[in-house]
């Protein structure tokens, strides 16, 4: 993954720079600084660039003058503009997909955020707009964009251009411009897999935890004895997993087989593929018996072997292939 520098801008909210920089932090980003309108914020205990800029003159503008801070720099510039949780996404997003930029929308107060989605009747993301009184709704709490590129662009365009011009600009050039959501707070709950230590046992139904991946019954399943296969690493996207993941992810399906061959002896095996769905890849492995299910048992929770996930977990714990 590209290294990211993070730009803070804090014109929305000031109050909250704290809040911002704690989401920043999470992506423990190679540099961090702090670009103010209208005035200069104390960042406490911090050695923190701070650059404060003119609110007319625009976040283009405040950039500009911030880019002494970023010599050298090269990769995925994020700029964030509120306290969200769902950067890791956004910027994996951006990566996978290739996008010259991304954009996280999320249901923030009014006058908060950088703009807010612009789409066409294809509802496609042609862009940013910035309003002086936006509209409720979805609004842009986070980009990822293309450092080069949008320092580029705003060169050219001089100190007066929006981010929001380039977004636009790089879209007319061919860029792909793409779009995150992040869900509502009431919404958000914590990753079953990241909230505590994998742990090999019955509780976790863990089966085996390596290096980079880990091996479990899942819960609920299709079927008694399915198996889920999941990185250790925060991710959402195939495209994201490092060659090293992918390799101990097909070791640990593999060995996921041989047990449950062993064990169930099904009929055939099904692969189901969570990605950039859930809110961590996974990979399901079902076994599968001959007329074991169509949609009546199945919408009725019938199953082929009825049994606690934790009776599988004994099971399937006792064998190797």
């Amino acid at each position: 993954m590209s290294p990211v520098a993070v730009v803070i801008l804090t014109k929305a909210c000031p109050g909250r720079l704290g809040e911002v920089l704690a989401a920043a932090r999470v992506l423990a980003p190679e540099r961090l600084l702090v670009l103010a309108a209208g005035g200069r914020p104390l960042v406490e205990g911090e050695q923190i660039p701070v650059f404060s800029y003119d609110p007319p003159l625009g976040a283009g503008g405040g950039l500009l003058r911030a880019r002494t801070a970023l010599e050298g720099f090269e990769g995925t510039l994020l700029i964030l503009a509120a306290d969200v949780g769902g950067l890791p996404r956004l910027l994996e997003r951006h990566d996978a997909e290739g996008n010259a930029c991304t954009l996280l929308a999320a249901d923030l107060a009014e006058g908060e955020g950088l703009g807010r989605v612009v789409r066409d009747r294809m509802g496609r993301v042609v862009g940013l707009e910035c309003e002086a009184d936006p509209p409720p709704g979805l609004r842009v709490a986070a980009l990822a964009i293309d450092g080069d590129r949008l320092f580029d662009l705003l060169t050219a365009s001089g100190e007066g251009c929006a981010v929001a011009d380039a977004v636009a600009v790089l879209y007319q050039q061919g860029g792909l411009i793409g779009a995150v959501v992040e869900p509502p707070a009431s919404q958000q709950e914590p990753c079953r897999w990241c909230a505590s230590p994998l742990r090999v046992g019955p509780e976790s139904g863990l089966l085996q935890v390596g290096r980079f991946a880990a091996l479990a019954v899942d819960r609920p399943g299709y079927n008694s004895g399915q198996l889920v296969c999941v990185p250790k690493r925060h991710v959402t996207s195939l495209l994201s997993l490092t060659p090293e993941e992918l390799a101990e992810i097909g070791d640990l399906v593999r060995e996921g087989e041989g047990r449950l061959r062993r064990v169930y002896r099904p009929d055939g095996l099904n692969l189901a593929l969570g990605s950039g769905l859930a809110e961590h890849l996974e990979l399901k492995v079902i076994p599968r018996w001959t007329g074991d299910l169509n949609f009546l048992p199945f919408a009725g929770g019938m199953k082929t072997v009825p049994e606690s996930p934790a009776e599988a977990w004994r099971r399937l714990e006792e064998v190797r292939p």
